[in-house]
């Protein structure tokens, strides 16, 4: 049996892919967080292992049967994360070449299989990443606001909470997303939710959906959350295109992949506004929602690896490889 797999590893979760040679995929799984930065290099392992003995299971493969794998991972920021997570994967005994890179990659190469076009990831974290028709590649560094990447679902919940805090003290505006919060969360006053917030005392679960569905509402506090949530992936993706000259309203057409956890549900409320402003800002780029797992663009670089890429078998394994959208 020759198969190759593929990994995308983030801040909450890793997907694994198992596919043929011509593009069949066999076994896909899920297991944990694999982000260093967020569980370490010995929890990063345990993930990747996880996920990687149980999708060879479901399979019913060995290590010995994979031919070349690929490894998209949100921990891959510097030089040193690439020789980090290489010598994790060496240790999970798997066959052929292998090629560890930041998941940003793995996602542009599941929406645009030639692996032209900018990806724009807004999740856990953000990063925009983009490799231009010479093959020349550049990202945003991905690594926190205080870095200028700015727009993850955590973003979106700290910018909204802090609006509440705001109305609440009298230095902001009132919102509807007050209301909100405290029917999602069950608190019964303004001030016990941020006590809650703030103590971490309970753990108050919001999601930037919360934020969209006020929004959606006509609160033009949440709406303004909305705007710049928009207006700061739409910063990183044309700061990728300018590097890679990508934003010349004369170069051919080339997609711009909306990945992640906050982008791939596609709530209209954000979408409307980032692809308004993505269009305005790269006159060439084509904003589509990602359609595929990232781990099936990590399967396309471990096919690279074997010059397997043809156009047939990226057709197949798209095609068996949906994204998985959360409820």
């Amino acid at each position: 049996m020759s198969l190759l797999l593929g990994v995308d590893g983030g801040g909450t979760k890793t997907d694994v892919l198992l596919a043929t040679r011509d593009g069949r995929v066999v076994a896909r799984a899920r297991s944990g967080p694999s982000n260093h930065e967020a569980v370490g290099l010995d929890g990063a392992l345990a993930a990747l292992s996880q996920g990687v003995t149980a999708c060879l299971s479901a399979a019913g493969a060995a290590e010995g049967d994979v031919v070349a794998s690929g490894w998209g991972l949100s921990g891959v920021d510097f030089p040193p994360d690439t020789l980090a997570y290489g010598e994790l994967v060496d240790r999970l005994g798997l066959g052929g070449p292998r090629v560890v890179l930041n998941d940003a990659y793995v996602a542009l190469r599941a929406g645009s299989p030639s692996g032209i076009g900018i990806a724009v990831n807004s999740g856990t974290g953000v990063i925009a990443a983009g490799r231009n028709p010479g093959g020349a590649v550049f990202r945003t560094l991905g690594v926190g606001a205080g870095f200028g990447d700015w727009g993850s679902g955590g973003d979106i919940v700290r910018a909204a909470v802090h609006a509440v805090a705001q109305e609440f003290t009298g230095l902001g505006p009132p919102t509807a997303l007050t209301a909100g919060f405290l029917a999602r969360t069950g608190a019964p006053t303004p001030s016990e939710f941020l006590e809650r917030w703030w103590r971490r005392r309970e753990v108050v679960v919001l999601t930037p959906a919360d934020v969209w569905e006020v929004a959606e509402g006509g609160d033009a506090v949440a709406a303004d959350i909305a705007e710049r949530v928009a207006g700061s992936l739409t910063a990183a993706a044309a700061a990728v295109a300018r590097r890679l000259s990508m934003d010349r309203p004369d170069h051919d057409p080339y997609p711009v992949v909306l990945a992640g956890g906050v982008l791939s549900p596609g709530h209209p409320v954000l979408r409307t506004r980032l692809a308004s402003a993505l269009v305005a800002e790269l006159p060439a780029g084509r904003p589509a929602r990602l359609a595929a797992t990232p781990a099936a663009g990590a399967v396309m670089e471990a096919a690279r690896l074997l010059g397997d890429l043809a156009d047939t078998f990226c057709a197949r394994l798209l095609a068996g490889a949906p994204v998985a959208r959360d409820p």
